[in-house]
């Protein structure tokens, strides 16, 4: 431990430091947050003060054994010892990858793993010898771009005025400001701001009037067409959704007829086409198959919900079409298809999804719930969240997708009953199965068991295994099993620790403990949050059979299966 200054662990390599721990802010070590999270195994002791600067911990339960040691690598790793197995398991280490070493990208440099680039200069810095950096030799650091005369004092902060190194982004770290000169901010004089500003105004007024006048031209061809129109449902009317009406012919000739070779997908109601307008935009067109008469009621509930909800996580209905018999939901195409190709897949594919890129999807999907469950225009439960249902855009973020079953409810509502339990196995909540009640809750449900998949890339079967398996796995302490194999080596154990916390508190068995969608967020976007412990969740065969006159319409992969189900 260097005790000079503010005091921090550092691993020697002879005389050159190899990995430092960051300073104590007074919760835990800058450069390792994740520390902060495991007050579940062992308490922090850290004390500095005039006689002694210390550190140490001391596990919580006596029946926890633990060790930690620095292996003839350079790297510090604490073991717990599992009893059932007889083996030591790994439960933190450092350094793990190229971002953990000390000062990998030299002065002014940045590390980010996610990267392809491993090392990158601040803003404002360029590489001291470029030549270096394209040979992936990042030692040398940044310098910057143009000079700078520091001015003033600082107040409440600590104040660097020497080069900076062993810079590195981090979850839950500490926000760090470095000065610049005024011109790397792209800072423009008073002219040229109202130059810029009176040209994006002249753009969108342009604009504008083309919308309005394409808008105007749409409706009046539209309005012209000897068409046969479908009756809707009383007091319900396409108008009200204020969502744009596609001809026939456009679709037609979008999806080439609706050619075979065109579709993408096939959900419970319909199949989905990929298409091409005639302005170049892809769209891709779900179809309601012209024998299901449920379909119809799924159909009009999408149109009326989802054309008023605006999220970046949840897929974007363009329009739809209904004329000579054909209804028809158009969306804007995502071209990496839905999140079940991916991590269900072989392990190629399961790969191209590293374990930073899960988180992501895993963050993008909370919002989205969170958005349908308190932030929209109405408060809607989606009622069949599935892997299957969120799309991927070209950058791999994720979009909820299908509102055909999806439900309004009223912000002192809390349970909804149904006769009719929609959803698919393994998705569906207990109470949902056994009573035919649902809320927002039986949305968290869901998310439980979609984020265990998206950790572990398996499905969860009928049986529930999955749910049980990681409730096992985490009484154990043997998290790392649950791990998909294809990312193992990308992972951090504490993020994979508290991505097991949410799921299991999502998938508990009664409503009233799982958390509501905005702790979720919390909970995945803070290291430091003490989260509570999880209750052990029901099992399929615990939930029992349906109350008399229950019946489960369940919207699988490949088709609609109505099955009855018998009482107790």
């Amino acid at each position: 431990m260097d005790s000079q200054g503010a005091p921090e662990i550092i691993v020697w390599d002879r005389s050159q430091i190899s990995w430092r721990s960051g300073m104590w802010n007074g919760l835990y070590f800058s450069k390792a947050p994740q520390t902060s999270t495991y007050a579940r195994l062992y308490e922090f002791q850290f004390v500095w003060n005039q006689d002694e600067v210390s550190y140490g911990v001391e596990m919580k339960s006596a029946s926890t054994i633990s060790r930690l040691v620095l292996n003839e690598t350079g790297i510090i790793q604490r073991f717990l010892w599992d009893q059932s197995h007889q083996n030591w398991n790994l439960f933190w280490g450092q350094p793990i990858d190229e971002c953990s070493k000390f000062a990998m990208c030299g002065q002014f440099g940045i590390c980010q793993r996610d990267g392809i680039k491993v090392c990158s200069c601040l803003r404002g810095f360029e590489p001291v010898t470029p030549d270096e950096w394209s040979m992936r030799n990042t030692s040398g650091g940044c310098k910057r771009t143009r000079p700078l005369d520091i001015r003033g004092k600082g107040s409440g902060c600590v104040m660097w005025n020497t080069a900076l190194i062993d810079i590195k982004t981090l979850a839950g770290g500490q926000d760090l400001y470095v000065k610049v000169s005024k011109s790397e901010l792209g800072a423009s004089s008073k002219k040229q701001l109202k130059i810029i500003v009176e040209t994006i105004s002249i753009a969108i007024s342009v604009l504008l009037l083309c919308f309005v006048g394409y808008l105007f031209l749409k409706k009046k061809r539209y309005s012209k067409k000897d068409t046969t129109k479908i009756s809707l449902p009383q007091n319900e009317s396409i108008k009200d959704a204020d969502l744009p009406a596609f001809d026939i012919d456009t679709i037609l000739q979008a999806t080439d007829n609706f050619s075979i070779t065109n579709i993408v997908g096939q959900g419970g109601f319909g199949i989905v086409y990929k298409g091409k307008l005639p302005c170049g935009q892809e769209i891709a067109v779900k179809r309601l198959s012209g024998s299901s008469s449920q379909g119809f009621n799924e159909f009009m509930n999408e149109v009326m919900l989802v054309a008023k909800l605006q999220h970046r996580n949840l897929v974007r209905l363009l329009g739809c079409c209904m004329e000579n018999n054909e209804r028809a939901l158009i969306y804007e195409f995502l071209t990496n298809k839905s999140l079940d190709f991916f991590i269900f897949a072989d392990v190629e594919k399961r790969t191209a999804l590293s374990w930073g890129t899960r988180l992501e999807i895993v963050t993008g999907i909370a919002r989205g719930l969170l958005y349908l469950h308190h932030d929209s225009r109405y408060n809607i439960i989606h009622r069949d969240l599935k892997a299957a249902n969120v799309l991927l855009d070209e950058e791999m973020n994720p979009k909820i997708s299908d509102f055909g079953t999806a439900r309004l409810f009223q912000r002192d509502q809390a349970v909804i009953n149904t006769e009719t339990v929609i959803g698919t196995r393994g998705y569906m909540s207990p109470e949902y199965l056994r009573e035919g009640e649902f809320s927002v809750k039986s949305d968290v449900y869901s998310f439980g068991v979609l984020l265990l998949e998206i950790m572990s890339g398996k499905r969860n079967q009928g049986n529930q295994n999955l749910v049980t398996d990681a409730w096992n796995l985490w009484e154990e302490q043997s998290i790392l099993m649950l791990l998909d194999e294809a990312v193992e080596s990308t992972v951090f154990t504490t993020e994979l620790l508290r991505c097991l916390h949410v799921a299991l508190l999502c998938v508990q068995g009664c409503p009233d403990d799982r958390p509501s969608m905005s702790s979720v967020c919390m909970m995945l976007s803070s290291d430091s949050l003490v989260l509570p412990a999880p209750k052990k969740p029901f099992t399929w065969r615990s939930i029992g059979g349906f109350p008399a006159g229950h019946h489960l319409y369940e919207a699988s992969g490949d088709q609609l299966t109505i099955t009855g189900i018998e009482g107790r």
